[in-house]
């Protein structure tokens, strides 16, 4: 017998040949459908009645049986008549009948059966596709099913023990087996029960897989007897509970799903096609540039979305964690080997992973302390697939204007003089740039507009001799203290051709008499150099500076501040290199202080 074939039987039909009731197990006819039954044919209700096959059973105040065998005998007539209900279009019917038995049983029984409302409509909406889809009243056909389900198990599972009045009825004389590919899972009192449980594993299978289609192939679930069980001390009746565990773990349970495979191999599921059209929209959008203008985003590899049936539970993914994993891909073990001058934030950008997850994969570790030579564990990101975008990006890039300069004899020659200030121009560029998985691999420029002219600068040049500029003739100390480190003279098999006046650094450097500045650069082993035209043919020199205070044209009196103490250049340590020229020729800068 297929399950569900007892359930649809037609009230009154008589049981297939072989598969009748067990004699001796009593029968009790439900009075809430006895009273909507009376009420259509325009009679008072009749109290409950018995079956006389068995003999009288227990009383049953109010529609309830006293004791758990008497409860579990009630359940038994009532799921058929109701399922029968349900399914032959009469949801009202099955709903009032329910609600009378449940509103008997207790409150926590009911409250339970609340909580199953919801998977026992999405239950009976599949295993009973016939019917159509439910309307509200079904609904509340298949919610009261579910309540009864809900009872029948904690009658099984939490009811009381007979009572002696019961003594006869506990454990039975005969019981349906049922087995799964040959192999004995419990009993039941009968088919009914049979059914019962069944649709109770089905309808907690579907709640535990919410969006899902999920298929139940129980052909391999056998109901057969009734078999002589009265030699047994203990029977092992046959709970949903234990039906939904043999199912799951059969792996005769599957789930429609969709997967997504990668130039021929899968390497995730979702629950749906529409879902892995959303993945890959998603993981082409994480490459698109936002304020760029798209030409065109693919994916290189070839793509396939196919629907698969796989085992419940085997990890159906939902669209983020598989769109995350499309983009991350495998994650393969690195050393990587610090260097001169590696922080932990260059070393993370420079293999697209964050410092949290060097940090992670290298415990005890301390950014702050890294060393030359010490190896780091990192992780390879290898995304599953390529993609390629193309897009046009636009961006404004300055013009520099031109200098045009004017000889002026108010100025010494070397001095310059900005006389109108140039205004840098502009220039909108667009750009076509190829990337692969956000790197770029091509740029070329399509096309430039100039949205601003630059306009030049006007400067004027000096060209009053140098010679007209005549000094006091006499030089002061360039530093505020003197300490010589290294004479004018021979040095070794050299000639040094100044003095070396050591001081700390910063200290100030000042003129040693009126001029006018040539040179303020760094030049060469001097370092940062400040050389002033005394005229008459006299030049200083000062050497290593740390920072320049002048510029070249500049007019300064003896004892203005030029500079500060430097060790820039060719220098061992912090000290100011003073040079004094007379006509090209060094002289002993000693001589003139």
């Amino acid at each position: 017998m297929s399950a569900f074939e007892f359930l649809r039987r037609k009230k009154g039909a008589a049981p297939p040949a072989g598969q009748e009731k067990p004699a001796g197990l009593p029968s009790y006819r439900f009075s809430s459908f006895q009273s909507i039954d009376a009420k259509k044919a325009g009679r008072p209700s009749e109290p409950p009645a018995h079956d006389t096959q068995g003999g009288p059973g227990p009383e049953l105040p109010g529609g309830f049986a006293t004791s758990k065998t008497a409860y579990l005998a009630k359940i038994k007539e009532w799921v058929p008549k109701a399922a029968g209900l349900f399914l032959g279009g009469k949801p009202a019917e099955a709903a009032h009948g329910a609600k009378g038995f449940a509103g008997s049983a207790a409150k926590a029984i009911a409250s339970a059966a609340k909580g199953i409302a919801g998977a026992a409509r999405q239950g009976f909406a599949r295993v009973s596709a016939p019917v159509g889809p439910l309307n509200p009243m079904a609904a509340k056909g298949a919610a009261a099913l579910a309540a009864l389900a809900v009872i029948a198990v904690a009658a099984i599972n939490l009811g009381p023990s007979p009572s002696p009045a019961d003594a006869a009825l506990a454990p039975p004389d005969s019981a349906f087996g049922v087995a799964y590919g040959g192999e004995l899972l419990g009993y039941v009192i009968d088919e009914g029960d049979f059914d019962t449980v069944l649709t109770g594993a089905k309808v907690s299978i579907f709640g535990d897989n919410p969006g899902l289609n999920v298929a139940i192939d129980d052909s391999k679930l056998e109901c057969y007897g009734p078999e002589d069980v009265s030699g047994q001390a203990k029977l092992k009746l046959l709970t949903a509970e234990d039906l939904k565990d043999k199912l799951l773990s059969s792996g005769d349970c599957k789930a429609e799903a969709w997967g997504l495979s990668i130039d021929g191999a899968q390497i995730l599921t979702v629950a749906s096609e529409q879902a892995a059209k959303t993945v890959m929209e998603k993981v082409k959008a994480s490459y698109i540039n936002k304020g760029s203008e798209l030409i065109e985003a693919d994916i290189k590899e070839a793509v396939e979305i196919a629907p698969i049936h796989v085992d419940l539970g085997e990890g159906v993914m939902d669209v983020d964690a598989a769109a995350s994993y499309v983009l991350t891909g495998t994650k393969e073990p690195k050393v990587y080997t610090v260097v001169k001058g590696d922080t932990l934030w260059d070393i993370a950008i420079a293999n697209n992973i964050s410092q949290a997850e060097i940090e992670k994969a290298n415990p005890g570790l301390v950014p702050e302390r890294l060393k030359i030579d010490q190896q780091l564990n990192l992780y390879e990101v290898k995304p599953y697939v390529t993609i390629k975008t193309v897009e046009v990006a636009s961006k404004v890039e300055p013009l520099a204007f031109s200098t045009t300069y004017q000889n002026s004899d108010e100025f010494y020659k070397g001095q310059t003089k900005v006389l109108k200030p140039g205004v840098t121009g502009k220039r909108e560029v667009r750009t076509q740039i190829t990337k692969e998985n956000g790197q770029v691999v091509e740029t070329v420029e399509i096309g430039a507009v100039i949205t601003a002219e630059p306009e030049a600068q006007i400067s004027a040049v000096g060209t009053k001799p140098l010679s007209t500029f005549t000094g006091t003739g006499s030089l002061m100390q360039p530093l505020a203290n003197l300490e010589i480190s290294s004479a004018y003279g021979s040095r070794g098999n050299r000639r040094h051709q100044g003095v070396d006046l050591r001081s700390p650094k910063g200290t100030p450097i000042y003129a040693a008499d009126d001029g006018v500045v040539t040179i303020s650069q760094y030049k060469g082993s001097y370092g940062k150099l400040i050389v002033l035209n005394h005229g008459n043919g006299v030049e200083t020199y000062y050497g290593h500076c740390d920072t320049l205070q002048v510029a070249v044209g500049d007019v300064v009196n003896k004892g203005d501040l030029i500079g500060t103490v430097g060790i820039t250049g060719n220098a061992t340590g912090y000290h100011l290199h003073f040079e004094v020229r007379k006509n090209g020729v060094y002289q002993n800068p000693m001589n003139y202080f």
